[in-house]
C-alpha cells in the first residue's frame, strides 16, 4: 500500500515537471524595448506620404542614436512652413514562426509639429492626422499591430516617419515590441492616465460651465458664474481643435486652427484675472480694461502675423514666454489683491493657480525638450483641479448662501414671534381700553337717555305732586309711562341681533297693555325683513324711543280706536332700506306748524333720533287719521 502511494506521487511529480517544460519551451515572442534607432543623417524636404518606401533608395547614411531621440530644428531665413522629414529605423529580433501569434508595436510618445508615419518592411501601417500644433501640445501615444490578423510574417525593418516644420522641435521615444496583451496593457494604462482621464475633468468643467451659464441668466448679478462660463466655453472649443483630427491641406500648418490655440491660452488668462476679481470682491477698472486690451492686441498681432505669413509655430517659444509672464502677472494681482482683503476663495484659487503654473511650465520644458519626453505628462490634469476648486468655492458660496438665508429667516422668525407678542399684548390693552370705552359710552348713554326721559318724568311728576296739579290717576299714568322708559331702555340694552322684526317684536310686548287699557285695537303686519348690520344698543334705543314716542301721541290725543304697525321692505331713492308705519283712525293734526312749534318737542326728538341712525320720519296727518313712517337704510353711508 505504501509502495503504491509513492508511485502515484513519483507520477504526479513527473507529469507537473514535463509541464512546466513544456510551457517554458513554449515559443512566444519577447517583449523588446528600443531604447536605440538608426537616424538617416539626412533631413530632406518632405513630400507625399506614400504607400510603400524603398529602404534602399533613401539618400544618406545611417547612424546610431539613443532613444528617445529629440531635436531643435532651427528656422532657416525665409523658410517657417517647410516641411522637413526624418527616418528612423528599428531592426525587430529575428524569431522563429512558432513565435509569431499577436504582435504589436508601441511608440511611448511622439511629438512633432506635424505628422508620423510607420512602416513595416517599407509598406504603410500607419499614419497621423491632425493640426500640427495639436500635435506638438497633445500626448501622443501609438499601439500599432506589426501582424495584423495574426498572419504569419512579421517585418524585420520598422521605419518611422517624422514631417515637422523647420523651425520647431520634435522627438520620438523609445519602443516597445512584444506580445500584443502586454503592448496593448502598457499603451491603455498610459493612454488612460495621459488623455482619457484629463478628458473626464474636461467634460466635467464643461458641463460646470453649461451650469454656471444658466445661473448667471437667472442672477445676472453673479458675474463669477458669466466668468466661469466663458472659461469652459473657451477650454471646450480648444478641446474640439485638439481632439477633432481635423484634415489639413499637405505641406500647411493649418496657421488659423495654430493662431485659434495660441490665443486660447491668452483669453483664458484675461477670463481668469476676472473670475479672481469676483472671488476677492475688489473691481480694479483698470487693471480689467488693461488685461482685455493686452487679450485684444495678441489677437490682432497674431492675425497679422497670420495674414503676412509669418508661422506662428516658428515663434512658439515667444508667444509661451508671453503667456507665462501674463500668467504670472494675473496670478501675482489676484494673490496679492486676496491677501489683501482676505479672500478665502481667492487666495485658495490663486494657490490652485499657482500649482497649475508650475505644472504649466513643466510641461513647457517638456515640449522644449528641455525634460525628457518621456517623463509623465502631468499638465492635463490642471483643468481637472481648476474643475474641482472652482466647485468646491462655488459649493462653500451657495452653502455659506444658504446659511445665511437659514440665519435670516431664522432672525426673520424670532423678530415675528417678538412682534406677534407685541401685537398680541398691544390688542390685548386695545381690548381692554375698547371695553373701558365701550362702557363709559354705555353708562355716559344710559344716564343722558334716564337723565332725558325718565330723569324728566319723574322731575315733572314730582313739581306736579308738590303743586298739587295731579289727581291720583294721572300721576299713576305718569310713573306708568316711567316704567315703559326703563323698560324699552333695559330692553335696548339686550339688543345683539341685527334683526328689526324681534325689536319691534320686544316693543310691542312692552306696550299692548297700554294700548289694550286704552280701548285700542291693535293690528300688527310686520314681515320678514332684511338684517339691518348697523344695529346696536344705541341705535336699538333710537328706534324704540321713535316708535314709542309715535304709539303715545296716539294713546294721548288722537282718541282712535284702532292702532295698525307694519314694516316691510322700501327703497327710498335707489336705496335699499325698510319702513315702519304707525297708523290710527284718530284725529289728525296740522303736522307742518306742529313740528315747528314748541308743541312738536317730541317729534323734533322723533327726527334727531331717525337722523342719528341714517333714517328719515314723515306724517301724514288728516280728518281720518294719522300715518307715521319711519325709514331706515339696511346699509349706512361712509
Amino acid at each position: 500500500m505504501i509502495r503504491r502511494l509513492l508511485l502515484a506521487c513519483l507520477l504526479v511529480s513527473v507529469t507537473a515537471a514535463g509541464a512546466r517544460d513544456g510551457a517554458e519551451n513554449a515559443a512566444t515572442y519577447p517583449l523588446t524595448h528600443h531604447a536605440q534607432a538608426q537616424l538617416l543623417d539626412a533631413v530632406q524636404a518632405a513630400g507625399p506620404v506614400m504607400a510603400t518606401v524603398d529602404i534602399q533608395a533613401l539618400a544618406g547614411s545611417w547612424e546610431t542614436v539613443a532613444l528617445p531621440y529629440t531635436f531643435k530644428s532651427p528656422a532657416a531665413p525665409g523658410e517657417p512652413g517647410v516641411l522637413q522629414t526624418r527616418w528612423f529605423r528599428i531592426h525587430l529580433p529575428p524569431v522563429s514562426q512558432a513565435q509569431v501569434a499577436g504582435v504589436h508595436l508601441y511608440v511611448v510618445r511622439w511629438q512633432v509639429a506635424g505628422h508620423i508615419a510607420i512602416y513595416g518592411d517599407g509598406r504603410l501601417m500607419h499614419r497621423s492626422l491632425g493640426n500640427p500644433t495639436a500635435n506638438l501640445t497633445r500626448q501622443l501615444s501609438l499601439a500599432l499591430p506589426l501582424n495584423p490578423g495574426q498572419s504569419s510574417t512579421l517585418p524585420r525593418d520598422i521605419l518611422v516617419r517624422l514631417d515637422s516644420f523647420a523651425g520647431t522641435p520634435g522627438g520620438l521615444s523609445s519602443l516597445y515590441t512584444g506580445p500584443s496583451d502586454d503592448m496593448l496593457s502598457m499603451y491603455g494604462r498610459r493612454e488612460w492616465l495621459q488623455n482619457r482621464l484629463p478628458e473626464m475633468g474636461s467634460m466635467a468643467f464643461m458641463a460646470m460651465g453649461a451650469l454656471s451659464l444658466m445661473v448667471w441668466w437667472r442672477r445676472r448679478k453673479e458675474k463669477l458664474f458669466l466668468f466661469v462660463g466663458i472659461y469652459a466655453a473657451l477650454h471646450g472649443a480648444r478641446q474640439w481643435i485638439l481632439l477633432s483630427d481635423l484634415p489639413q491641406a499637405p505641406g500647411s500648418d493649418d496657421g488659423w486652427l495654430t493662431f485659434s490655440l495660441v490665443n486660447y491660452r491668452v483669453w483664458q488668462l484675461v477670463v481668469t484675472q476676472y473670475v479672481m476679481m469676483e472671488l476677492h470682491g475688489v473691481m480694479q477698472p483698470r487693471a480689467a480694461r488693461a488685461f482685455l486690451g493686452v487679450g485684444i492686441g495678441f489677437t490682432l498681432l497674431t492675425a497679422l502675423l497670420e495674414l503676412s505669413g509669418i508661422g506662428l509655430l516658428t515663434l512658439r517659444p515667444a508667444w509661451l514666454a508671453f503667456t507665462l509672464a501674463m500668467a504670472l502677472a494675473v496670478l501675482g494681482m489676484g494673490l496679492h489683491n486676496s491677501l489683501r482683503t482676505r479672500s478665502r476663495d481667492g487666495v485658495l484659487l490663486g494657490v490652485v493657480l499657482l500649482g497649475n503654473t508650475a505644472l504649466a511650465i513643466y510641461e513647457a520644458l517638456k515640449a522644449n525638450l528641455v525634460l525628457p519626453m518621456e517623463w509623465p505628462p502631468l499638465f492635463p490634469y490642471t483643468i481637472g483641479i481648476y474643475t474641482v476648486t472652482l466647485m468646491f468655492i462655488m459649493t462653500r458660496r451657495y452653502v455659506g448662501a444658504l446659511g445665511q438665508v437659514e440665519e435670516a429667516n431664522l432672525g426673520l422668525a424670532q423678530r415675528l414671534r417678538e412682534r406677534e407678542e407685541e401685537l398680541e399684548n398691544s390688542y390685548q390693552r386695545l381690548r381692554e381700553i375698547e371695553h373701558q370705552q365701550t362702557l363709559a359710552n354705555e353708562r355716559r348713554r344710559l344716564m343722558q337717555d334716564m337723565h332725558d326721559g325718565i330723569g324728566s318724568s319723574l322731575t315733572g311728576a314730582i313739581r306736579a305732586v308738590d303743586d298739587g296739579a295731579l289727581d291720583k290717576p294721572a300721576l299713576a299714568q305718569m310713573l306708568r309711562d316711567c316704567l315703559d322708559d326703563l323698560k324699552l331702555t333695559i330692553d335696548s340694552m339686550e339688543t345683539a341681533d341685527p334683526d328689526l322684526p324681534l325689536l319691534l317684536g320686544t316693543l310691542r310686548f312692552r306696550l299692548a297693555a297700554n294700548i289694550q287699557g286704552a280701548g285700542i285695537e291693535l293690528h300688527w303686519n310686520v314681515e320678514r325683513l332684511p338684517p339691518l348690520g348697523w344695529l346696536d344698543p344705541s341705535t336699538a334705543l333710537n328706534i324704540l324711543r321713535i316708535l314709542q314716542e309715535s304709539v303715545a301721541n296716539v294713546l294721548r290725543h288722537t282718541r282712535a280706536t284702532e292702532l295698525r304697525i307694519g314694516a316691510t321692505e322700501a327703497a327710498r331713492e335707489g336705496r335699499p332700506g325698510v319702513e315702519v308705519v304707525v297708523q290710527d283712525n284718530g284725529m289728525g293734526f296740522a303736522v307742518e306748524p306742529t313740528v315747528a312749534g314748541s308743541a312738536g318737542r317730541g317729534l323734533q326728538n322723533q327726527q334727531r333720533r331717525a337722523h342719528a341712525c341714517q333714517g328719515e320720519v314723515r306724517w301724514e296727518s288728516g280728518p281720518g287719521g294719522t300715518r307715521f313712517v319711519l325709514w331706515l337704510p339696511l346699509a349706512w353711508n361712509a
